[in-house]
């Protein structure tokens, strides 16, 4: 069943199929005190693009305050990302079939059917939400009424990938164009674009487009404040951009990775750096197959550090202190895309030196909730783009204020997870019935 859930403040849910519901890898909470936006695009505020929100989240009961199902029923669509957060504490969505609105106590405000169906989350730029579709398109909106502002069509088409666009310095950027793409190894869910596009956030206005060696996959820009944009592509290859011309300031090929594709992407951090969550040598995703995590000067490129993975590093690292320290916290885990036990963690790096320092270790999942569903239904039909969601295993992890992580993952469940209390390397919960022990990833 599609459900918003609000639990005190605003969250989305995992990259996971939760009663049918699919979303983005993206677990997000917002909370707002002042004018701006706190939450406008998947990896958070303009100044901390790296999963991280100052709000201290505690969560002490599993009751939703509101929830949200889809009108025409449970199995009708699919979520596009999670929802971003305006300064009225107003939420965004999209599914695959168009972009909603809801209020902070989650009354539908308005829905805007979007030029073909749409597998990239929403940002927002002052009054305007931005978004692309799988048909090609880029389009504004007015935050308020949800009234069309402009549409662009970038290319034939987009890949059925999600998506995550950012808008920076007046500049859209969003991926489209399938055209000779070399694609994802999933064939249900045919992803992947070659162009990232820049376009004028007034008037939607194409000011450039810049084609990558290697295929976008779940591409979600950033932008460092300095003019330039930062993407990764599928082998976590880095390109650094003019925002105003689109032109090459420096690109890094991932050491010998050329031959791997992931879902994962890329996180900024407060000391200069970028961190990208990849895969290593020929790995795609699969049970056991090597994933890293490596560290660049936004400046240079210049690779700081580079740390190897038992498993796939198929999200998005999130960048913050916990306890007093600089961490890099990623999520590794195989793709739940078959019903053999796949491992997963949530594991902390220096910052500085990607030297790890703790690590969770829940319990093996398998096929993920939702997708299961959706195969004895034999469901498919014209408002979703596929059958199944076919998501990561866990969702881009989320640090808040007081140095929690909040992790979505495809079992449906949401994971509290602490840093070791005492050296024992045991992990808490502020959510009872979640993570409770390090050992054995007990859960309700």
């Amino acid at each position: 069943m599609l459900r918003l859930l609000a639990l005190c403040l605003a969250h989305s849910w995992a990259e996971s199929c939760d009663d049918g519901t699919c979303s983005s890898n993206f677990l997000q909470l917002a909370v707002t005190t002042g004018s701006d936006h706190p939450w406008p695009h998947s990896r958070g505020n303009d100044k901390l693009q790296s999963g991280v929100t100052e709000l201290t989240f505690k969560m002490t009961s599993r009751a939703a305050n509101w929830s949200w199902h889809h009108p025409d029923g449970q199995f009708s669509t699919m979520v596009a990302g999670g929802p971003v957060v305006d300064a009225e504490k107003n939420l965004f969505l999209m599914t695959m079939d168009g972009l909603w609105k809801f209020s902070p106590a989650g009354e539908v405000l308005w829905h805007y059917q979007t030029p073909g169906s749409s597998d990239f989350e929403p940002t927002i730029s002052g009054d305007r939400v931005m978004s692309a579709t799988t048909a090609g398109k880029a389009f504004a909106v007015d935050r308020h009424t949800g009234k069309e502002i402009w549409q662009t069509q970038l290319a034939e088409k987009a890949g059925q990938d999600v998506g995550y666009p950012i808008a920076c310095e007046g500049v859209f950027l969003a991926t489209a164009d399938t055209t000779g793409r070399d694609t994802m190894p999933f064939e249900i869910t045919p992803g992947g674009n070659r162009r990232l596009f820049g376009l004028s956030v007034a008037t939607g206005q194409k000011l450039w487009d810049y084609a990558t060696d290697e295929c976008l996959y779940n591409s979600a820009p950033l932008c460092p404040g300095d003019g330039s944009t930062v993407i990764m592509d599928k082998t976590g290859s880095l390109y650094r951009l003019s925002l105003q011309t689109g032109e090459a300031i420096w690109k890094q090929a991932a050491r010998d990775s050329q031959h791997s594709s992931t879902d994962g992407g890329a996180g900024l951090g407060p000391n200069g750096l970028v961190y990208t969550c990849s895969n290593y040598g020929n790995a795609t995703g699969g049970v056991h197959e090597p994933g890293v995590v490596r560290a660049y000067h936004v400046e240079t490129g210049h690779l700081e550090w580079e740390h190897l993975l038992p498993e796939p590093c198929c999200t998005f690292p999130a960048v913050g202190r916990i306890k007093g320290e600089l961490l890099v916290i990623v999520t590794p885990g195989a793709f739940p895309s078959d019903f053999a036990a796949k491992p997963g963690s949530v594991l902390a790096l220096d910052a500085a030196t990607g030297q790890p320092r703790w690590e969770f270790n829940g319990a093996s999942v398998f096929f993920s909730r939702g997708d299961v569903k959706r195969l004895e239904l034999g469901m498919e039909n014209t408002t979703n783009l596929r059958a199944i969601c076919l998501p990561a295993q866990w969702s881009s992890p989320v640090i808040t204020g007081d140095g929690s992580v909040y992790v979505g993952r495809s079992d449906g469940n949401i994971y509290v997870v602490h840093g070791p209390k005492d050296g024992t390397g045991l992990l808490e919960s502020d959510w009872p019935g979640l993570v409770t022990d390090a050992e054995t990833g007990v859960q309700a």
